[in-house]
């Protein structure tokens, strides 16, 4: 009675962060891809490190950003012109300044007057200091994690000199988070203040779109997002759905949420309107997306899945790369996650001891 009582809750629990995921946006970046444009890409190239060598290099930069003194003496304050420096750390290249009525880091900025009145909403930052050198941790880990060190080259062959390449961000009251690139000529993130109160801001998700682009399919798209929210962040209820999603996808694979297979399996297209589609739809597109990428990145590499990423005949790019094509994998994904053993009233109980 016991383990039938804590999956119920677990279940529950899972349920209510889907649903404030989606409705703010951590699992719902589908309104970056209307907003967004079109746009194109070219294939990426496999010239990465060893992987050893790499997943390494990756942990300390995903840790690194708790290891830096943000309160360290500053070497200089910079000029009025160049901006008044408020941090800076040169092993890093990380800094924050004030300049023209905006925090200016090394890849992000936001206008004093914005950060001021985000300043009244329950937030686990004790300044702009800590808000943007996460940005600037998040965009290194996640260009490095996608093999995409020149992502922002991408932009500047669009917008020429004149391009600052910093992310402009923005904070919404009452409305989803999203990002907005117009075909690469504006770099702004837009994020729902709520998100901050819920403890899932969806950064991690938002510069993912940002960083990657969008894919050849939403699935890909939205999936490789989430992927990346759950890897990257260190928000409490992102990094727990990152590690219950392949079992929890096994709830959704039924008749009911047969559009949505559909759509990964049969590369159905679906445009989703996050104000007119039920809730249903969008909440088994967004978590069978997050199970199918999370499933392809775990079992073939980042590295095979960034080569699909962008492919314009996606049947024949998972030929030639994963030797299936789009139902042989959907079957062999769905078969992994219905077999998948998972121990719900160990997990269950574990959280509840930390929450202790």
């Amino acid at each position: 009675m016991k383990k039938k009582y804590s999956l119920t809750i677990v279940i529950l629990i899972v349920s209510i962060i889907i649903y404030i995921g989606i409705s703010n946006g951590l699992l719902g970046g589908n309104r970056s891809s209307l907003i967004s444009g079109e746009n194109s890409h070219t294939e990426l190239s496999s010239d990465v490190e060893a992987e050893g060598e790499a997943d390494s290099d990756l942990n300390n930069k995903i840790n690194g950003v708790e290891s830096l003194d943000l309160e360290k003496p500053l070497e200089h304050t910079g000029s009025i012109e160049e901006g008044i420096f408020l941090f800076e750390d040169k092993e890093s290249g990380f800094f924050v300044k004030e300049r023209k009525g905006y925090y200016i880091s090394k890849y992000g900025k936001i206008k004093v007057r914005e950060w001021e009145k985000f300043s009244h909403v329950e937030h686990r930052y004790k300044d702009v200091i800590e808000f943007l050198t996460e940005v600037d941790y998040l965009v290194e880990s996640i260009s490095q994690y996608l093999n995409k060190p020149n992502w922002l080259d991408e932009y500047k062959e669009k917008q020429g000199e004149a391009f600052d390449g910093l992310i402009n961000f923005k904070f919404l009251y009452g409305n989803i988070s999203f990002v907005v690139t117009y075909d690469y000529f504006i770099l702004e993130v837009n994020i729902n203040a709520d998100d901050f109160k819920e403890g899932i801001p969806p950064l991690a998700h938002e510069l993912a779109h940002l960083i990657a682009r969008n894919g050849s399919h939403l699935a890909l798209t939205e999936g490789l997002a989430q992927v990346i929210q759950g890897e990257f962040s260190n928000m409490d209820l992102s990094i727990h759905l990152h590690e219950i999603i392949i079992p929890y996808s096994k709830f959704y694979l039924t008749e009911e949420n047969q559009i949505a297979i559909d759509a990964i399996s049969k590369l159905e297209e679906l445009e989703l309107d996050f104000y007119g589609d039920s809730f249903e739809l969008v909440d088994s597109f967004y978590t069978l997306s997050y199970s199918f990428v999370k499933y392809l990145i775990d079992e073939y590499g980042i590295d095979k899945f960034m080569e699909i990423y962008y492919a314009e005949d996606l049947n024949s790019k998972y030929e030639e790369i994963y030797g299936k094509n789009a139902e042989q994998l959907c079957e062999e994904w769905t078969d992994y996650v219905n077999e998948y053993i998972f121990d719900w009233e160990e997990y269950y109980n574990r959280q509840e001891k930390n929450q202790s």
